[in-house]
Formats: C-alpha cells, structure tokens, sequence
C-alpha cells in the first residue's frame, strides 16, 4: 500500500505571534533565553536625568486621568518589580546603580572596579537585571563627543547588557538649549543602533518635539534649558500634562515601553534557544524513515534533557524506533556514526526496518523496553563545541506525532508536532507528484547531502537512479490518492535523557 500523501507540517512550542509584532520581539526573546536572574529587576543607566527622583520613582504611586492601557501598565509594574529595586536611584545609592549627574558615555565603559570591570560589567553583574533603560547624551554635547563615538559607546553598553540576558531599552535625549543639531544627530544615531541591535526604542526627543516642536525650551524642559520639566500635577497622565511636564512625559513612555517588553518577550512563551528538525526518506512499501534531531540555535553550549513521546496519528503506524543521545560523541569519529545510522538495513521478506545497534554505551546509560513502549535513561554531558543533538530514529507509515518536554540550561519547553510525511518523489511539497519535481531530481543528479528537497527521496545521500525510480513509480499521485496502513499506536519516552551534542557536518 502507499503512503498517505500530505504536505509535510511542523509545529512546535507554539507561540501566538500578533500581526505587527515589534521587530525586537523575537531577537530580545533570544536575548531573554540566557537570563538567569530572579526577575522583577530594571535598572535605570544613564546621567543627572535619569538618576533624578522625578523619574520612574513615581510610578509607584496613583496616578490621575489614566486610560486602561495606563492602569494595565501601572497595575503591572508596582507587582513586577522587586521593591529594592525602587530605591536602587534613591540618594546614595545611585552612583553604584548605575547613574549620575554629569556623566557621558564615557562613563559606563571606564574601568573603576575591582577586580578590573568595566562600570557597565560591574552593574550588570551586580544587579542582574531584567531589562536596563539605557540614557546617556546631553553631557556629550557639552562634551562635543562625535556622534560615531557616541554611538560607539552605546552599542558597548547595549551588548555587555545582552551578554548578561538583560533586555536593553534605548532612550534618545531630549532637545538642549544650543545644541539642537547635535542633540538632532545623537538621536538618529539611538535610532540606528536600535535597529542595529534590534532592541526597544523609546522615541523620548521625537515625542517632545512633535509635542512641542518650537517651544519645548521652558515647556517640556525646564528653565536651565537641559533637564526635563517637573510641573505640578507630577502625576498625571493627561495629554496637558504630556505636553507640558518633560519628566511626566518620560515616565509614561517608559512605563509603556517596560510593559510592551514585558508583554512582547518576558511573558510570551519562551523562544526556543533550539528547533527540532525532522529529516525524512522514503524506503518503499508505503514507509518513511524520521531522523529527529535537536538543532542548537543560540551559539551557547550544548546539554540538553529530553521527555518525549512519539506515536503514530492519524492511521499512522511506528515499526521500530531507536532512541539517540545514550552513546558518548565526543569526536569526529563518533559524529560520523551518528550520520551513517540513516541507512540500517531494510528486509523486504520480513518487512522489517532494522536499526543497528551503537558500537558504545557509557556507563550509567540504560534502555528499558516493554513492547511498545521504550525509555532510555542517561547522563548529562556535552561539549561547547558540538551543535547538534540526535533525539530519535523512526521507521512509520503515516502520521508521527512528538509531545513532551525537552530542557536546557535549567528551563523546560513544552515541544509539540505532527509530521505528515509528503507524497513519495514529491520534492518541492506542492502535494502533486509531476514534472516540477523531476526537473528538481534532473538539476541535482549526482549531488550528495541535499536531502529530500533536493530530490533524495531514498535517504541515501546521493541523487541517483533509485530517487528516479520513487519520482517514476509515484508520478501523478497527489494528496489523497492513497490508502492508510491500519491505525496502531506506538510510544518512545526520553526520559529526561541527557542527550550530547555533535558537531554539525560541513556541506
């Protein structure tokens, strides 16, 4: 009988994406991936602006003519944030924090600590915060700090905060008396550097000068032409008040801007810090050959705990499995066993697939098998300089379904996937098995390590006769035309397996 003709679909750790998501959203997720600290923790760096009790202490207190969004946003920070954290830029404290009057970009990059870190290594390191709003530049223009060195020193910031998994939230200045071209310039360089890093922006100088775009200088900032204004009512969220208290308008974008990451990258499903692949063949009588494998995708090293089913779904039928990650590849040689288990033998008479066995098994790794249903048990291990971990082999007809949970650096996700396999000699997964596909076999005959995109349909990686053969046998078939094997159920648990990772094979 044939195989069940589907397009092949893979889905994991779903995550509900809105349709403009902010183009920091996914990359910050990454960054968030390696944070390790409690939580709960920003940290304010920046100059006399930022270390001032005008800014953000008030947001721990009522505030007036608020929207929803306003009172969703405030609600959330006075319970997100650790309560030590408020007094972080109370007098005495903040030098150490990470703030203070008259300071430049120069500032967070000098080395003043002991042992000898930079400033911004050592409060980063000390505080280990969540997310840091990040201000420097008016003392620049006084300073006549060149805009590519300005820039220079914030991108420095920006990434020892990435580094530690802190989310960086990058704020241009406000407008200075005499140094509206500068402050202009320094703004656009901000700007740039957030796309750069593609970190959260908060278009402080923008919002004054839309504003109050002739008569921000005694409005929006204050008298001595540098600081933001501090008009009563201090806390209220009106638009009057926007247009006219600079430190108001401040705290109301930064609390949305702290709240947007926290909603977009803090509380959102956890990305990834990897992906499971699933390489497919086609090895007659109606069966495919799955080779799952976990694909390290965050540059850090590779130690991985594994707690997954597999079974077959939808009429889908698993004949033998062979669970990976028990054997040590811990060189070359063994990464290349790893790469020849995808053509075991097949026996036609017996129709059986059969898996060879590894040619080690450490000590402390264990299988245990009771018919259906297998659990492997082994240790941790690793290496920084593999990438690449081999979950599963699987031989099925039809549907395979994977649940479970995998772990990495002290944190579970949930992993979840239907793999459908497509219709044999379907290489470009259009459901129609036709000439499109043999014009994709013509191209690559003779290439080796293309997979089934590139028309290897047999798995045995070199495009050859027999992939013709499959492109022959199945021309005209499409999704549907086939008729499934007899549904069955088959399980394979990873027991919290610690699986070890292998270098990936240059092609």
């Amino acid at each position: 009988m044939r195989a069940t003709i589907c397009l092949l679909v893979v889905a994991f750790c779903v995550v509900s994406v809105q349709a403009q998501e902010p183009y920091w959203a996914e990359p910050m997720r990454e960054v968030h991936a390696s944070y390790t600290g409690p939580g709960g923790l920003i940290s304010r760096f920046g100059d006399s602006i930022t270390v001032s009790l005008a800014f953000f202490k008030q947001l721990h207190y009522g505030h007036t003519n608020t929207t929803p969004e306003d009172d969703a946003a405030l609600s959330w920070i006075n319970g997100y944030l650790e309560p030590a954290c408020w007094n972080w830029y109370d007098d005495g404290h903040y030098v150490g924090n990470g703030a203070n009057g008259g300071t430049t970009t120069a500032w967070p990059l000098q080395t003043d600590q002991n042992p000898p870190l930079t400033n911004i290594q050592h409060w980063v390191t000390k505080l280990d915060p969540e997310m840091a709003v990040i201000m420097w530049g008016t003392n620049d223009c006084h300073a006549g700090t060149p805009v590519d060195t300005y820039k220079g020193r914030l991108r420095t910031v920006v990434q020892t905060c990435m580094a530690n998994g802190t989310v960086p939230v990058i704020t241009t200045i406000p407008p200075r008396r005499n140094y509206d071209a500068l402050t202009a310039q320094y703004a656009t360089a901000v700007r740039e550097l957030a796309l750069e890093e593609q970190i959260p922006l908060i278009e402080y100088n923008d919002a004054i000068l839309t504003r109050r775009p002739t008569d921000w200088d005694g409005t929006l900032i204050s008298g001595d032409g540098v600081h933001p204004s501090n008009t009563a009512p201090v806390r209220d969220f009106s638009e009057t008040m926007l247009s006219t208290n600079g430190y108001t308008l401040r705290n109301w974008m930064t609390l949305h801007a702290c709240h947007e990451v926290w909603q977009e990258v803090i509380d959102a499903p956890p990305w990834l810090p990897f992906e499971i692949a699933c390489d497919y063949s086609y090895l007659g009588d109606g069966k495919y050959g799955y080779r799952f494998l976990i694909d390290g995708r965050d540059g850090l090293e590779k130690s991985y705990f594994a707690n997954v089913t597999f079974e077959g779904v939808n009429g889908g039928v698993i004949q033998q499995m062979k669970a990976f990650g028990v054997v040590d590849v811990n060189s070359d040689s063994d990464a290349e066993t790893y790469d020849e288990l995808g053509d075991p033998p097949y026996d036609k008479n017996r129709d059986s697939y059969f898996l060879e066995p590894f040619p080690s098994n450490p000590a402390g790794a264990g299988i245990v098998e009771d018919v259906n249903y297998y659990h492997i048990e082994a240790g941790t291990g690793g290496g920084s300089e593999y990438e690449d971990v081999g979950l599963a082999y699987i031989v099925a007809s039809g549907d395979v379904q994977y649940t479970g949970i995998i772990s990495r650096r002290a944190k579970n996700y949930d992993v979840q996937a239907i793999i459908t396999a497509p219709a044999p000699g379907d290489a470009n997964l259009d459901t129609l098995v036709d000439g499109g596909d043999y014009t994709i076999w013509a191209d690559n005959y003779g290439q080796t390590d293309v997979g089934w995109a590139g028309a290897d349909f047999t798995g045995n990686g070199v495009v050859d006769g027999g992939d013709y053969t499959v492109w022959a046998d199945f021309y005209g078939t499409g999704a549907g035309a086939a008729v499934p094997e007899p549904a069955s159920l088959a399980l394979l648990a990873l027991g919290m397996a610690g699986l070890l990772a292998r270098r990936r094979r240059a092609v």
